[in-house]
């Protein structure tokens, strides 16, 4: 179904971008019949999902793959020879080549790893909180998100969102009546063999990965659904970052915060304010017992393994690989430079956009 696309910046390719539609385009319905059809039928006709993706859109994804190509170019370039007028190149350089060295990580193992896995801290409530704050300023999402976005009452400004995490699993599962559907029994033993990569001979793997399992599901369970984004009456709750207490009493905010090294901040948006007020009873179970926050330790522990894989030793990232397979479909695990060429525009986006704008935005723009 594909057709060749050619080089990126090509006379070809640019006239692809300004006509809409393929060179070799041929709108295969009326535009008023079927306007999609119209539009896009001969991209679907001539377009592949590319082998390490679970889906192809037209719009978003093809600017994304030009721009990840581009931004190649210039962290290829950093790694080898970092301009001395370019700020940032050296570390941007030296961070992405770190993370290009898949021979040099194999070899240095998983004791980095393990070291912050045995860190985490969740022999009570205080200690948790701070675990919480070191893990989001990793960039893992454990049981909240918490990120600055622009004020929805008045855009000049930032304030503070409180969300929901991201869920591991897709939304749309139906267990079919069964405790633990196919899928689950799959996620399961991935779980398993991915904190058996990742620990060490003193954990136990089975358990760590029914623990976190459990509360996964649990905390999926109380989740606002989609629908609530799209509704005005669903809006978030817009307070003083210091009332958070009040939604989630249980949770130490003031330790939180203070981890973070800020002060509660003076807007905060919860956008889920349904599932923080759930979010909130569950995190005081689970410190009532040892079991329980064992429980929550595994969870952490989980977090951390699932976002640091992708980029980590080879066992690791292709494990992760695994169970992203079998969710999205995708046949083939992402090139090397694509996933750190990802990480170093999670930890250095700002770093990274000063040379792109340089190179390919015009002055005027």
């Amino acid at each position: 179904r594909s057709v060749p696309k050619p080089a990126i910046g090509s006379t070809a390719e640019n006239q692809a971008d300004r006509n809409g539609l393929s060179d070799a385009a041929v709108p295969r319905a009326s535009a008023c019949a079927d306007f999609y059809s119209y539009a896009c039928s001969d991209w679907i006709a001539h377009t592949d999902i590319p082998d390490d993706e679970g889906m192809w859109t037209r719009s978003f994804q093809e600017i994304g793959r030009k721009n990840d190509e581009a931004l190649h170019a210039i962290l290829e370039r950093d790694a080898m020879a970092p301009p001395a007028e370019e700020p940032y190149s050296q570390e941007l350089g030296d961070f992405y080549a770190a993370c290009m060295d898949e021979t040099a990580i194999d070899a240095r193992g998983n004791a980095e790893l393990r070291t912050l896995l045995d860190s985490i801290d969740t022999s009570d409530a205080e200690h948790t909180a701070t675990t919480i704050a070191h893990l989001h300023l990793l960039g893992v999402p454990v049981l909240f998100v918490l990120e600055p976005e622009a004020d929805l009452a008045d855009s000049r400004g930032m304030s503070a969102v409180v969300r929901q995490p991201p869920l591991t699993l897709p939304e749309e599962i139906d267990d079919g009546g069964s405790d633990i559907p196919p899928l689950l029994d799959g996620y399961a033993a991935h779980l398993q063999r991915m904190f058996a990569l990742a620990t060490d001979t003193h954990s136990d793997p089975f358990y760590e990965a029914r623990a976190t399992m459990t509360l996964e599901r649990e905390l999926a369970s109380v989740f606002e659904p989609p629908a609530v984004f799209h509704d005005p009456a669903g809006a978030p709750s817009i307070i003083d970052g210091t009332q958070l207490s009040q939604i989630a009493p249980n949770l130490p905010w003031k330790t939180y915060f203070s981890a973070l090294g800020i002060d509660a901040p003076t807007v905060a948006h919860v956008a889920t304010p349904h599932y923080m007020s759930a979010l909130n009873s569950i995190f005081a179970r689970q410190m009532k017992t040892p079991i329980g926050k064992d429980e929550l330790r595994a969870l952490f522990r989980w977090e951390v393994i699932r976002a640091l894989a992708p980029t980590l030793g080879s066992a690791l990232s292709q494990g992760n690989f695994e169970i992203e397979k079998s969710e999205t479909g995708a046949t083939q695990m992402a090139l090397r430079w694509k996933r750190c060429l990802h990480t170093t525009e999670a930890v250095m986006g700002d770093a990274l956009t000063i040379p792109f704008v340089q190179k390919y935005v015009s002055g005027d723009a």
